[in-house]
């Protein structure tokens, strides 16, 4: 027999991962930066937080790759909007994820 559904279960996987992303993500800027990937300011990582909404980790504008943490970077929607964090998105950043990864989404339906 399966066990009932437990939203609060569920919302703390949903949570977790998106922690997991975060210290991945973080740790994958502190290696570029030791490669000597780093060049300049407006360069950035970023994914797509697995989800039915379009979510994505970023990193804000300036922050300098070396000493990225995870609690520095930007949860945003395809908008561009802000969603967890402080700081600003580099617009030439959004325009790099957001139309590519709308369209790739979509295909998926």
């Amino acid at each position: 027999m399966n066990a009932p559904f437990d939203q609060s279960t569920a919302a703390s996987a949903a949570v977790k991962s998106v922690t997991e992303l975060r210290r991945e993500l973080a740790a994958a800027f502190r290696l570029a930066e030791k490669m000597s990937f780093h060049e300049g300011i407006c360069n950035h990582f970023s994914l797509v937080v697995p989800g039915d909404a379009e979510r994505y980790l970023i990193n804000p504008y300036g922050v300098y790759w070396g000493e990225m943490r995870p609690d520095q970077l930007l949860l945003i929607d395809g908008d561009g909007n802000v969603l967890e964090g402080d700081g600003e998105v580099e617009a030439l950043s959004l325009i790099h994820i957001s139309e590519p990864t709308r369209r790739r989404l979509e295909s998926r339906v």
